[in-house]
């Protein structure tokens, strides 16, 4: 089990718990340029470069409430992160592609947050990982049921 793979599926968990209004994530307060909120990595990481994906399809695949994404996506937006583009073939959807700033934006956090979650599961042993990540799922799949 390598350690990204564990710091995911805790900040997933961290982040079904932000939407019963928990305290932040740990370090959340003091991400990096530019200012960023809760989310705008996931939604990055879940858009490939060149294939634009709906609101829906990104709401789907990150866990978040539409509103929230459309909220998060116009500030990404301002920030130059990604850009939104009328579907050509059905002009009522739009499609959100990643930009260059919005690439180097997520492969700077991808690096903070492998070397973070180094550091922070240095202590456990394989198996504890592996035990901690099916926890983990077994929290959020039991938080999931209850909405």
């Amino acid at each position: 089990m390598d350690d990204v793979t564990l710091w995911k599926e805790f900040r997933r968990l961290r982040i079904h718990d932000h939407r019963s209004s928990s305290p932040p994530p740990l370090g959340e307060e003091t991400a990096k340029k530019p200012p960023c909120r809760r989310g705008y990595f996931l939604v990055l990481e879940c858009l490939e470069q060149g294939t634009g994906k709906t609101q829906k399809e990104i709401a789907d695949a990150v866990g978040i409430r539409a509103q929230s994404l459309s909220e998060a996506l116009a500030g990404m937006e301002e920030k130059g992160l990604i850009q939104r583009v009328a579907d050509a073939e059905d002009r009522r959807a739009i499609r959100v592609f990643i930009t260059e700033a919005g690439i180097r934006f997520r492969d700077e956090r991808k690096r903070e947050i492998k070397l973070r979650a180094e550091e922070l599961f240095r202590p456990l042993s394989e198996e504890e990982k592996k035990t901690m990540y099916d926890i983990l799922r077994k929290l959020r799949r039991d938080a999931r049921e209850e909405e």
